[in-house]
């Protein structure tokens, strides 16, 4: 991979760092505006879960984030953990924290749904997302 990829990753990595920092530095959930209203109260509520899974979200993305300046960092960037071939500079300008090329990640994402049978993959969990 060229040095100019890599400086350019290691910026749009380090900006996104940045901004998720911020975001989750920057949630509030202070019940301030107690309504007497049931209905207001309730959308109160689910305004509140809904910020509380989009932080945690945030968060999850953010280890991703702080994983791949730290492979930068060792120098093992841009290698796929599982056939450890290289990954391409296009899926990596797309997508930084991507840590299996283009065929291992279809592969996974097959085999998921061949073998899910219904269950709820451990990213929705997390978010505590339900999925349909």
């Amino acid at each position: 991979m060229l040095k100019t990829d890599l400086a350019k990753i290691r910026k749009l990595l380090e900006k996104t760092e940045l901004e998720l920092k911020e975001s989750i530095a920057s949630d509030d959930f202070s019940d301030d505006h107690r309504s007497a209203d049931d209905i207001d109260r309730a959308m109160e509520i689910n305004d509140r879960q809904f910020r509380e899974r989009l932080r945690a979200r945030d968060i999850l993305y953010l280890k991703k984030v702080k994983a791949a300046l730290g492979k930068l960092e060792k120098g093992f960037f841009g290698i796929c953990e599982d056939c450890e071939e290289k990954i391409s500079v296009k899926r990596l300008l797309t997508r930084p924290t991507a840590s299996l090329c283009i065929n291992c990640k279809e592969e996974q994402e097959s085999l998921s749904m061949k073998y899910s049978h219904g269950q709820q993959s451990n990213s929705l969990k997390f978010l505590g997302i339900k999925q349909r």
